[in-house]
């Protein structure tokens, strides 16, 4: 799976041209890209595309936010994408692709960003409201009937990355956030440790996680799928250490932010799941939830989603055709 991902590291190219939309970086904003950040210094923004040349780095955090970064196209040809001097965390990940708020009741969101053959340390965030933890945004919005339309509307759409490698550094290489829709992971590799490897979050779907290798150690599940919809998990291979490839639910009352989506067609199927030591219980596990929370009465008092109702109700899944063996 990952052979297209080597092969390209090995081959020297030339700029390609950049997506509709996003025109080539100037020199001087690639001059600064490759500057190693300072410490303190924030996420540099990116709004142009580039590919790197072979043996270049980008040592610093990557935002892509806005319309403006629609099309953008980050070629790093086999380079290393890294925070650098930077601490990241989840108001600065190592590459986030963002919304943000345009005025009232409006965002402005990115659209058909294209990120491959990178290797990328630490943690990729795709995210719309609630972009940079303001959670408070997402409480406010939940309290809304049109919650999952107001959600994806906002989010980034139409995201890939493809060809590429992302280690973890003792946290979540990949989180796919609030109404995110059409982001698709191929071909790619998610190594390191954390508290699991991918992270697709309520009120989002259609996302496709395909034909990649995940060998990653997680304290939890490798894939948590909580209130996101209509996702495929396709042809993966995944090694397993005695969690579960995946769970199925929908967090209640979290943060105070009333879960409107149900997480159902969702299909898992195709996979191959290599365990090492003692099989899993559960492969991928359906209602994992159940409404046991501590907190599920934190979003009380209105007359949709998790406020009137704590189950997952995960239905009209797909869950089949994965092969299961002991790794040798």
């Amino acid at each position: 799976m990952m052979l297209s991902f080597f092969l390209a590291m090995a081959m020297a190219t030339s700029e390609r041209p950049a997506l509709p939309g996003a025109a080539p970086c100037p020199a001087a904003t690639r001059q600064k890209l490759l500057t190693p950040a300072k410490p303190g210094e924030g996420a540099f923004p990116l709004n142009c595309s580039i590919t790197l040349k072979r043996g270049e780095n980008i040592a610093r955090p990557i935002l892509i936010e806005g319309e403006q970064a629609s099309g953008v196209h980050l070629d790093c040809n086999g380079g290393k994408l890294t925070p650098g001097a930077a601490r990241i965390n989840v108001r600065m990940p190592t590459l986030a692709i963002w919304s943000r708020m345009a005025g009232p009741g409006r965002w402005s969101r990115p659209e058909q960003v294209l990120v491959e053959r990178c290797a990328i340390l630490g943690a990729v965030h795709i995210y719309g409201v609630g972009a940079g933890q303001k959670v408070e945004q997402l409480v406010d919005a939940s309290r809304k009937a049109d919650f999952t339309k107001v959600a994806q509307t906002a989010a980034p759409i139409n995201v890939t990355i493809r060809d590429s490698r992302l280690t973890a550094i003792n946290n979540i290489p990949l989180y796919v956030g609030p109404g995110v829709t059409r982001f698709s992971l191929l071909d790619s590799r998610i190594d390191g440790k954390g508290t699991l490897a991918i992270y697709l979050d309520h009120e989002g779907g259609w996302n496709r996680i395909e034909g990649n290798d995940i060998d990653f150690e997680p304290r939890r599940e490798m894939i948590a799928i909580d209130g996101s919809a209509h996702n495929s998990i396709r042809g993966n291979h995944i090694v397993l250490r005695g969690k579960a490839a995946a769970q199925i639910y929908r967090n209640c009352g979290e943060r105070s932010v009333i879960r409107h989506q149900a997480p159902t067609d969702n299909i898992v199927t195709g996979n191959d799941f290599d365990y090492i030591g003692a099989q899993p219980r559960v492969l991928v596990g359906q209602n994992a939830r159940k409404g046991r929370s501590p907190v599920c009465g934190d979003d009380a008092g209105y007359p949709f989603g998790s406020s009137i109702d704590d189950m997952d109700h995960a239905e009209r899944n797909q869950i089949d055709g994965n092969r299961v063996r002991a790794r040798r």
